[in-house]
């Protein structure tokens, strides 16, 4: 009887175990990556990247690795403001950077010399749609096309899905609600 409750927990447990990591691809999470560099393209090491939502105020802070590159992963959908700061370069500064459900947004970062005292700014503007040519794959905002009262935002994957989507034919759709705020 108790070699059965044994093997019984352990099938329960592993169950569990596949069913969880099965939900981690099924996020709606999004990426964004960057490589900083100096004036001449040499890649720069050791800078500090901040990143803040611009709807909640939280931040995340990361360093540059040896190749100069930079990522934050698993985010929220949202804008965001990018900072870079390094010894011997101007503070770098690029806003809005939009954060697109289960999509990588690639940031460069061009530092200028100067004290650190002193910000480059860098307003991005908005894309409407984006289209990813590798995969088949479209995503917009839904605030910035329809008065929608609950959806943030969408992607759908048509065909020739990524592994992270799954086997399944036809079209999947990813889609993320708005979150709340207290004001």
């Amino acid at each position: 009887m108790k070699r059965l409750f044994i093997i019984g927990s352990f099938a329960v447990l592993v169950c569990a175990l596949l069913f969880a990591a099965s939900g981690w691809g099924q996020t709606g999470a999004s990426t964004i990556r960057g490589t900083v560099k100096d004036p001449s393209g040499a890649l720069v090491s050791s800078a500090t990247v901040t990143l803040t939502n611009l709807e909640t105020n939280a931040v995340r802070t990361a360093v540059t690795t040896t190749s100069g590159s930079f990522s934050f992963e698993f985010l929220p959908v949202g804008d965001y403001e990018v900072r870079v700061e390094a010894k011997g370069f101007r503070k770098l500064v690029v806003r809005p950077v939009q954060a697109l459900v289960s999509n990588v947004t690639d940031v460069p970062a061009q530092l200028e010399i100067g004290e650190i005292s002193s910000t480059v700014t860098v307003e991005a503007v908005a894309a409407n749609v984006q289209v990813n040519t590798s995969d088949a794959t479209l995503g917009n905002n839904f605030s910035r096309r329809l008065n929608s009262e609950a959806i943030e935002e969408f992607r759908v994957v048509t065909v020739n899905a990524n592994a992270d989507e799954g086997r399944s034919s036809a079209a999947q759709i990813n889609l993320v609600t708005k979150s709340g705020t207290n004001s």
